[in-house]
């Protein structure tokens, strides 16, 4: 029984245009409505989260540049206890006995995302960042509940050459941020709350950057490079037309994370890494 809203509104000035838009990501009516354990009383929480979106697409020669700021806005207060067979609703970062809910919390988000093609050259480079404060609630009473920052970012680069009308060769790097600290709370907030609100990003790798799509087993946390290390992807890719109809695309990427990842060794000597993986993708189509 949720009604999600969305609206959106632009105004084009000529060589662009201003859009704005707003989202309702949660609006459970049903929820908000709860029994009070300790008194036994009937009362309503206001725990929608929504969404505010600004973004200037300009247009400047053979120059796309899309500038944008995303606000967001979580419950003001937790979710509570409920009587019955009705679910709490609250943003679920991990599984099991280590759950927790988020509460009075904002989250901003810059991006731009530029591209072009120029002759026999084209490119895409896209950058965000976000930043805010929330609240979180563990289910483990061991963990520490309270406010938690957020920030992190993410960028991405491609760029191709066509030597040829069949052959598009090309280059990119892709880069999700890990934290900086070593708190499981940290990690839990960022991941959970980008994950459930934007939806994992369909990167550019088949598998390993592309977890948030229902072909490699559905909603993952997108940031998985050992949970808190972040990814660091470099990658080569090729697409050719050998024939009329007939695409064949291959790509190579190796994966670092951002962060080390520490560990002990067999010897009990501690060590520390960024290597990770390698994958390689092909694809066919008419």
């Amino acid at each position: 029984d949720n009604d999600y809203g969305m609206a959106q509104a632009s105004y084009d000035f000529g060589m662009g245009k201003a859009v704005f838009s707003y989202l309702k990501h949660e609006e459970n009516t049903l929820f908000t409505q709860y029994e009070d354990d300790s008194t036994g009383d009937t009362k309503i929480k206001r725990d929608d989260v929504e969404s505010y979106a600004f973004q200037i697409p300009v247009k400047a020669g053979a120059i796309n540049i899309n500038p944008g700021v995303l606000y967001t806005v979580v419950g003001k207060e937790k979710t509570a206890t409920f009587t019955g067979s009705t679910a709490p609703s609250y943003i679920k970062p991990g599984e099991d006995d280590d759950e927790s809910y988020y509460y009075d919390g904002t989250l901003m988000n810059y991006g731009i995302a530029v591209d072009g093609e120029m002759d026999m050259f084209s490119f895409e480079l896209a950058y965000a960042y976000s930043k805010g404060d929330i609240h979180v609630n563990w289910e483990d009473a061991a963990k520490t509940d309270g406010k938690l920052k957020i920030k992190s970012q993410a960028f991405d680069v491609f760029a191709a050459v066509k030597p040829v009308e069949m052959a598009k060769l090309g280059l990119f790097y892709t880069l999700y941020s890990g934290d900086k600290t070593d708190t499981d709370s940290k990690w839990d907030s960022h991941i959970a709350v980008m994950d459930k609100l934007y939806g994992a990003p369909d990167g550019r790798l088949f598998i390993l950057d592309a977890a948030g799509t229902a072909a490699v087993g559905g909603n993952n946390f997108y940031d998985d490079g050992d949970k808190k290390q972040g990814l660091s992807i470099y990658g080569i890719n090729a697409e050719i037309k050998p024939i009329d109809k007939l695409t064949v695309f291959a790509q190579y990427a190796y994966v670092r994370t951002d962060k080390d990842i520490r560990y002990t060794d067999d010897n009990g000597a501690a060590k520390k890494t960024k290597n990770y993986a390698q994958e390689i993708d092909f694809s066919a189509s008419m």
